[in-house]
């Protein structure tokens, strides 16, 4: 990242990737899933949704990046969990 780079949302990202969908999509897989037409889990897996939505607005990539650098938080698959 540049020092001076434009704050990019992480939502910004998920639209440029996988869109609006995947923020809205039944967390059961399933096709049909709303208020309307809940799926088993949708009252407890909308109030989680909103919430995510709302930080994928808020958090930038740039905020990530400090994260990291700080120590804060890692990037890691796998079974290594060893700090700096």
């Amino acid at each position: 990242l540049k020092p001076n780079a434009k704050p990019v949302s992480l939502h910004a990202i998920v639209m440029s990737g996988d869109g609006e969908e995947v923020l809205h999509s039944c967390a059961l897989g399933l096709k049909e899933c709303d208020d309307k037409f809940p799926c088993p889990i949708h009252k407890d897996v909308k109030a989680y949704k909103t919430r995510f939505r709302e930080i994928l607005h808020e958090k930038t990539v740039q905020d990530l990046a400090a994260d990291l650098e700080s120590g804060n938080a890692f990037l890691r698959n796998g079974k290594t969990r060893t700090r700096r």
